[in-house]
């Protein structure tokens, strides 16, 4: 195929003899969309299995980044003159890089350093797993890329039915990857994208004749690439089972493993471990368990013989419990159809027929939807940790989103309870308090919402160690607890007494004054400031912003202090502080390996795009990120499981986009009253996407698909006509521009997407699509102030407006971070966490001031006896373990006075102060009142825990010592 330019910049398609005709290169068109999408869906439900989920995220900066730099490259290399020979070329390069690409992700020999057992790479083995795998992954759609820039550029006058062929292609591939994952496997999906990008090159391959330079070459490697992707699949296992528990030559003992289109799920001998992160053990049922006493409190306030639900049931342990309160009826769920199927059938021997009485109904379905629309009511409602910390298909697109813990979630939860219904939810606990307390909170709201009157009286925190103020970095599956009626004294009481019973704590119950951050908040008079003041994120989890793993502000010190717990840096920490990060990596790697390499632009034909041109590609690449990211969240939601939202919201989205895009070459508004549409319509979602899906959710199913699939249709057909018609007018005027908005539009939806991810997460989506209709109005003021290109951007100076606009997003989003939490001076609990970090890790000095400091802060704003107490007790064990017991008698002596004040001399909480005290006087030799403090704590041990106690003992060993001191 050859292309001419006419004075005007003008073009003229004169076909080659035997040349493929525009039907045939639509059809390429479609092809390679779609192996793209299916490379993009696919990738990141294996990286999902690799690496945690705030890493996956980038898959989509990673496809957009290699689309934008093909763009570049087209801009700043010549068009070829046989164009048949180069997209021949490109697509059998790609289709050999698929199967190469997908060898190396699987097998990544240099990275085995991490542990036997641990499946989920982390640390230094995650960065260099990505490093390894991002060059692949922007290589192949820099292929893909190529191709379609040159299509675009080559028949800008069909630049409507190209770019509807590009945007249909996309949403088959996303229905076809979907399907692929899940009768096969996502390494199946990844390798079968070759096929498609081999049968996208036959027509290339057809049209030119035999004898052709380049022809037997890109039929070989064509044929390589699909005999080296049909190996993968017919070659030794280790090829395709992408393992990561590998050590020195030495593999984890899995019995067998399974992939669906979410979760991976691998069983060794006694543990189920999904998505290579989160490890269920498999529970084993015996009959003499019925009956028995379990450690879930929620049991003990429950009516007898309850109607039971779990959320979650994984290996069995959640069921294990229920059918221990001889449970009347439990409603067992799980989204993975895999463990489903394991737990009632191939494993069904090993748990002892666990799954198979009568009164187990196993559902699979997603938690939140199956019990909001199973009718029913439950006395206990049990979640127990639900996560794997991994993504979903739809991962790449909204994060690690989570609608088990939201606000809306909690009350569809509370309505679902029976009149003395309890809901049981585990998540880790920490201290200070993170992720119970910021559920915490979300629960409070959710009930007052709802119209509880005094919601604080219907919930308990528990954890289940025995002094939560000595916990340090220890991390613990504390318990929340959520009553339908008000728990009373009697309920109070008897957790109380369960607490005592297993040596726990009762961090809060109504009426209990712990001191705690729980007790704290629910006594505050003003709830806005506590959580703007505390040094985590504690607002609350809402469908519109479901992170409740991302607690840690970028902005505040929490997020780098060092920490000896894997999962807080490796998770916690790092999953905020890198999302903060990638807009700044964004930007730098769209500017080296898009934006740079125009400058170098050496073809004197292309004048380059002027700033007016820019600004309106940019904002569309921003602006449709800006609605997709939130669309997919918000449908997830409304269908009930990932897959739908994904497939409902991309699908829906692009084929409406490309119905657009194809009437562009019938009709056209002005780029301005587009770009003025879709901006009203994203304001109008802004405000009513979530409420609509809120008061509708419970319609059947057919109607709510009906329903997304018309919101995302509706959505998408303006959005198809904006960068069409851009596209068409710059071929009208210069077509060697062309690559230039291609690599603009890809550099910005780089940027956007990660920028966009930022705002959902700490503020919500609906900024997410206000700032998405800013940018469309930014492309509407530039579409009408289109200036032809002749004087390229980068020969004029930036204008101060947009300078000043770019300043202004940059410190909307610090101050949006800086009212999420975390932003005021350092406060008690600040102080306290930096204490205990400090004397976990040996930093004394550090360590000392910062609980002075924290006992001092108490002291000045009022948080009363039980925070001072926690301060004190922190530096009396501090200076006890460093052997400096005359430094502690002070604050060992005014922690005692408080505890008998407070609570009374036989109190065992002032019984340990006693023996804190006790063991001071025994290092200064003064052993006669060491002994008659023992005694005295001796006694009301023995008393109120029995002899055998294990406290008990350790009282009688210390008294022991003094009296042969003594004598």
């Amino acid at each position: 195929m050859s292309i001419s330019e006419g004075p005007a910049g003008t073009e003229s398609h004169a076909p080659e003899s035997g040349g493929p005709r525009i039907g045939y290169i639509q059809v390429s068109v479609f092809l390679i969309s779609a192996a793209l999408l299916i490379l993009q869906v696919s990738f990141t439900r294996l990286l999902g299995y690799k690496l945690f989920y705030h890493f996956v995220f980038l898959a989509i900066s990673l496809s957009l980044l290699g689309l934008g730099a093909a763009g570049t490259y087209a801009a700043i290399r010549p068009m070829p003159k046989d164009l048949s020979r180069s997209c021949l070329r490109w697509l059998a390069l790609l289709t050999l890089s698929i199967p190469i690409t997908f060898l190396v992700m699987a097998n990544p020999l240099p990275i085995v350093s991490h542990t036997a057992g641990r499946l989920k790479l982390f640390g230094t083995d995650a960065f260099q797993y990505l490093a390894l795998c991002s060059p692949f992954m922007i290589w192949l759609n820099f292929c893909g890329g190529v191709v379609l820039a040159r299509f675009f550029a080559a028949h800008s006058a069909r630049m409507g039915k190209l770019y509807a062929s590009d945007l249909l292609g996309a949403s088959l591939g996303c229905l076809l990857c979907l399907a692929l994952m899940m009768y096969g496997s996502p390494p199946f999906a990844f390798c079968m994208a070759a096929l498609l990008t081999a049968a996208a090159a036959f027509p290339f391959y057809a049209s030119m004749a035999r004898g052709s330079p380049g022809r037997g070459s890109g039929l070989t490697l064509c044929a390589a690439g699909l005999l080296l992707a049909a190996l993968v699949f017919l070659g030794p296992e280790w090829l395709r089972n992408f393992q990561n528990f590998r050590n020195a030559g030495r593999n984890l003992d899995v019995v067998r493993y399974e992939w669906n289109h979410m979760i991976r799920t691998d069983r060794d001998a006694g543990t189920y471990i999904l998505d290579g992160d989160a490890s269920t053990p498999i529970a084993v049922w015996k009959d003499q368990y019925a009956g028995v006493m379990n450690a879930d409190p929620a049991y003990l306030l429950a009516p007898k013989e309850p109607e039971v639900a779990i959320i979650g049931f994984g290996g069995g342990s959640q069921v294990l419990q229920a059918r221990m309160a001889r449970a009347k009826r439990i409603y067992a769920i799980d989204i993975n159809p895999t463990l489903a199927r394991w737990v009632t059938h191939e494993d069904a021997e090993v748990n002892q027929r666990l799954f198979l009485s009568p009164e187990i109904e196993v559902v699979v379905d997603e938690g939140r939807h199956a019990v909001r629309s199973s009718g029913r009511t439950f006395d206990v409602l049990v979640m127990h940790a639900i996560d794997t910390y991994a993504a979903t298909a739809s991962g790449a697109y909204a994060l690690s989103e989570n609608f088990l813990y939201t606000k809306q979630a909690l009350q569809d939860y509370y309505q679902a309870l029976s009149p003395e219904g309890k809901i049981s939810i585990s998540r880790w606990i920490f201290n200070p308090p993170r992720e119970n307390l910021r559920l915490f909170v979300t629960g409070l709201e959710a009930l007052k919402e709802l119209g509880v009157a005094e919601p604080e009286k219907h919930f308990a925190i528990i954890v289940p160690v025995p002094d939560y103020n000595r916990m340090g970095e220890q991390r613990v599956w504390g318990l929340l607890m959520i009553s339908r009626n008000p728990l009373g004294p009697e309920q109070v009481k008897a957790l109380q007494e369960h607490v005592a019973r297993n040596n726990w704590t009762l961090l809060y119950a109504p009426g209990v004054e712990s001191g705690t951050p729980f007790d704290r908040y629910a006594r505050s008079a003003d709830r806005a400031a506590f959580r703007a003041a505390y040094p985590f994120v504690i607002t609350p989890v809402t469908d519109a912003s479901p992170y409740l793993f991302l607690y840690y502000n970028p902005l505040h010190a929490s997020s780098y202090r060092a920490t000896n717990d894997r999962l807080v840096w490796e998770i916690y920490q790092s999953s905020s502080v890198l999302l903060f990060a990638a807009v700044a990596v964004s930007a730098v790697l769209s500017l080296l390996l898009i934006v740079l390499p125009l400058f170098f632009q050496k073809d004197a034909r292309a004048a380059g795009l002027s700033i007016e041109q820019c600004v309106y590609f940019a904002g569309l690449g921003v602006g449709f990120m800006a609605l997709e990211i939130p669309l997919v969240q918000a449908l997830t939601l409304y269908l009930g499981h990932p897959t739908f939202g994904f497939s409902v919201a991309l699908v829906a989205l692009l084929l409406a986009t490309g119905a657009g895009s194809f009437c562009v070459d019938r009709f056209a508004p002005s780029r301005a009253a587009i770009g003025l549409l879709v901006a009203a319509l994203l304001a109008v979602l802004a405000f009513g996407l979530f409420p609509f899906v809120e008061h509708t959710i419970h319609w059947p199913a057919p109607a709510r698909f009906a329903a997304g699939i018309v919101l995302a249709m509706a959505c998408g057909f303006p959005m198809g006509f904006p960068l069409a018609m851009g596209v068409k007018e710059l071929g009208r005027e210069h077509a060697r521009n062309i690559p230039w908005a291609w690599a603009v539009n890809g550099a910005a939806s780089v940027i956007g997407s990660t920028v966009v991810m930022l705002v959902m997460v700490f503020s919500g989506s609906r900024e997410a699509l206000i700032f998405g209709a800013v940018c469309y109005l930014l492309s509407a003021w530039a579409g009408k102030a289109w200036r032809s290109a002749g004087v390229p951007v980068w020969k004029r100076p930036l204008p101060w407006a947009l300078a000043g606009g770019a300043a202004l997003l940059c410190a909307g989003l610090l101050a949006t971070l800086s009212v999420k939490g975390g932003g005021a001076e350092p406060s008690y609990e600040d102080e306290f966490a930096s204490a205990q970090i400090a004397r976990e890790q040996g930093r004394f000095v550090d360590a000392e001031r910062a609980f002075k400091a924290a006992v001092k802060s108490a002291d000045e704003d009022g948080r009363g006896e039980a925070a001072v107490l926690a301060a004190l007790d922190g530096l009396t064990g501090l200076y006890f373990q460093n052997g400096k017991f005359q430094d502690a008698e002070p604050y060992a002596q005014r922690a005692h006075d408080l505890r008998v004040a407070r609570l009374g001399p036989e109190h065992l909480e002032t019984v340990r102060s006693i023996e804190d005290m006790a063991i001071v006087r025994f290092s200064q030799g003064r052993t006669l009142e060491s002994v008659e403090m023992l005694k005295t704590a001796l006694a009301v041990r023995e008393k109120a825990q029995g002899p055998g106690h294990p406290a008990a003992k350790s009282t009688r060993q210390w008294l022991e010592k003094a009296e042969r001191q003594q004598r």
